[in-house]
């Protein structure tokens, strides 16, 4: 007989309603639902464990609707629910998990981290996500941002944070991956030492970030906090210094008979052409 060796917050989540009497649950499920689907597949290999029968039913009207942002709380929002849908009028609830876990996760590593990097390509395609980058980074001053590919924005070069030049991450750097596709399966010999793996749209995750970090007491006050302030004053500083190096290597060559320098013929082209230039 098959045992239960994760105990979820799917699996708690069918517990109370079968606990408080739900014999079916009428349920939309989907390719967002693996941890629910995970839970109803194991508990059919389980002799002692009894769940609701699942009839598949896209939501339309509702009487409530609830979301768990924690699996701390799962059996009380149920309860809390169930109360609505048999009180008069009777009628279907509607109830939406949180991936807080592993939101949490990915914000308390970068709030911890003490040389943080984030690496972006194509992420730009996308124009939304640059917004919602500066948003996050700016929400975690510790963040520098290195924008490797060069075929799209991802990350406006003017910012601070922004790295203008290749950079290699420690040995015992902390990698989380997030990626349309992660895994490069069409790609024989690719392959990234990430401690995590999210397939996931960038600018969701983004979006879904940042919305944490709003939402968090621990995370939203960051940007007014020490070290954080002393951080972001220094990659001013920093940032300022590069911008001073820049403009030196544009000066006019001193010796007319020489070749202008490449930065010098780049300035000159940012100075005469539109600002909307490409």
């Amino acid at each position: 007989m098959a045992r239960l060796t994760t105990y979820s917050a799917s699996f708690a989540f069918f517990e109370a309603l079968y606990e408080a009497g739900v014999r079916y649950v009428f349920a939309n499920l989907g390719s967002d639902h693996p941890a629910i689907m995970e839970a109803l597949a194991k508990a059919r290999e389980l002799d002692d464990v009894k769940f609701p029968t699942v009839i598949t039913c896209p939501h339309e009207y509702c009487c409530y609707a609830g979301e768990f942002k924690t699996g701390k709380n799962i059996k009380q929002l149920t309860s809390r629910a169930l109360q609505f849908a048999i009180s008069d009028v009777p009628g279907p609830v509607y109830m939406v998990g949180a991936r807080e876990p592993e939101l949490e996760i990915i914000i308390k590593t970068l709030a911890e981290a003490e040389s943080l990097l984030i690496l972006v390509g194509y992420s730009g395609r996308n124009t939304s996500t640059v917004l919602e980058l500066v948003t996050l980074v700016e929400s975690i001053p510790r963040v520098r941002v290195l924008n490797a590919m060069g075929s799209s924005l991802s990350f406006p070069f003017g910012h601070r944070v922004s790295i203008l030049t290749k950079c290699k991450p420690r040995e015992d750097a902390k990698i989380l991956h997030i990626n349309l596709d992660p895994l490069k399966s069409n790609i024989p010999l690719y392959y990234i030492p990430a401690t995590r793996r999210y397939h996931a749209d960038v600018g969701v995750a983004l979006k879904q970030l940042n919305e944490y970090v709003r939402m968090s007491d621990k995370y939203s006050r960051l940007a007014s906090q020490e070290p954080y302030i002393s951080r972001w004053n220094k990659l001013a500083e920093e940032y300022k210094k590069l911008l001073n190096q820049a403009a030196q290597a544009t000066a006019y060559p001193e010796d007319t008979t020489s070749s202008p320098s490449t930065s010098y013929l780049y300035s000159q082209l940012r100075r005469y052409c539109p600002k909307d230039t490409i």
